[in-house]
């Protein structure tokens, strides 16, 4: 609970940033390294779990990398774990040999392996493409999420940035995004608070 509650602070914190900070910021959360098996990663034994969900889920997205990729990743993170509450780095447990990431070769430690990840040129368009499809709509068109991934890119990787220049552009007040993204239940639940709090306030 108390990992947990260290998680939320940090995205709280970092969220609207620099997203590059966020995500050396969150590969290093304790929590993140517990759930994702980041302790059980070792040399000899690469656990793949974390290198697959930072490659997949934050960073590039499905099609921009390869499983030699997760792999060679997963080396670099060797070593990486938590004691309590705090990020270490195990180096009895660390792979230092020779690794191949995105076709560059070298002895990548983990830090290494994030700055590669954030050097890929998918990674700015995946972002984009995040942002895109939980403020405008889940259909996006190519175009449109490379434009944005350039505007992102030209913030300094501003998160809140590039959210202001999305909700002041066109294609957020057009026809097309109308009511085109459908809320989860969870945002109409916070939403509902959110108002009924105001109106609570405001009395």
């Amino acid at each position: 609970v108390r990992l947990m509650h260290r998680q939320n602070a940090l995205l709280r914190e970092l969220s609207l940033g620099d997203f590059r900070a966020l995500l050396r910021a969150l590969a290093k959360d304790p929590a993140m390294l517990v759930w994702l098996d980041g302790s059980e990663n070792r040399r000899g034994h690469p656990n793949e779990n974390f290198a697959r969900e930072v490659l997949e889920l934050f960073a590039l997205g499905i099609g921009n990398y390869g499983e030699k990729d997760i792999q060679e990743a997963a080396r670099a993170f060797t070593g990486w774990g938590s004691e309590g509450r705090e990020f270490v780095v195990r180096n009895d447990h660390h792979d230092g040999g020779t690794k191949t990431i995105f076709g560059k070769r070298g002895d990548f430690d983990g830090e290494q392996a994030i700055e590669l990840i954030l050097a890929h040129p998918a990674c700015p368009r995946h972002v984009a493409r995040r942002l895109l499809r939980e403020v405008v709509s889940i259909e996006v068109d190519g175009g449109v999420v490379r434009a944005l991934a350039r505007e992102f890119v030209a913030a300094n990787w501003s998160i809140a940035r590039t959210v202001e220049l999305l909700l002041r552009s066109k294609l957020f007040f057009s026809r097309e995004a109308r009511r085109a993204r459908i809320a989860a239940p969870v945002e109409l639940v916070a939403g509902s608070l959110v108002d009924v709090t105001k109106t609570y306030n405001g009395r």
